[in-house]
């Protein structure tokens, strides 16, 4: 909404908001986009494109990019991002490149992997694609990179530029083939 989100639990509305003095990470109170990733936390965009992550069961907000060294107290605008069905969260800052968020762990800690800077992924994240395999296609302005789940990556996936095409504009996925 324009003052928060809210839910409703079937007899009350119950809404959450940012106000003066208190010490949420919101810039913002004005959402613009919701969605669910695949571990149940709800992915936020603001009106002035930041990206929080809400906790239900904590009933609390992160500024997942914010939190970056290089980020935390800057500003920054979301481009896009893609709630993996590893729960993953894969996040284009703008202008800047890619970062991925996963989930976080039984003690709450979230691993973020700063791709930023580099030049096999590009700085222009034009667009990022999920296939059913769970293989995760980045275009930007160097190309096309693919990230397949790697266990030994210390990121948890291996990333390679597989097309210097540039102009990409749209992938889609049709009878398991990506084109």
């Amino acid at each position: 909404t324009l003052y928060g989100i809210s839910r409703f639990d079937g007899y009350t509305f119950r809404n959450y908001r940012t106000l003066p003095g208190d010490y949420s990470p919101l810039s913002h109170n004005r959402f613009l986009n919701i969605r669910e990733d695949a571990a149940g936390y709800l992915w936020i965009t603001s009106y002035d494109n930041r990206l929080y992550r809400f906790d239900r069961h904590n009933e609390t907000f992160t500024d997942v990019p914010g939190s970056i060294a290089g980020f935390a107290g800057q500003e920054y605008k979301v481009g896009r991002f893609l709630s993996s069905s590893r729960a993953d969260t894969w996040i284009d800052i703008a202008g800047h490149g890619l970062i991925l968020s996963s989930t976080p762990d039984a003690q709450g800690n979230t691993r973020i992997v700063n791709y930023i800077g580099n030049p096999n992924i590009g700085r222009q994240i034009e667009l990022i694609f999920e296939d059913s395999t769970g293989r995760i296609f980045v275009v930007s302005e160097v190309g096309l990179t693919l990230f397949v789940a790697d266990a030994a990556s210390t990121d948890g996936y291996k990333a390679s530029l597989i097309s210097r095409q540039k102009g990409i504009t749209a992938v889609a996925e049709a009878a398991g083939k990506v084109y």
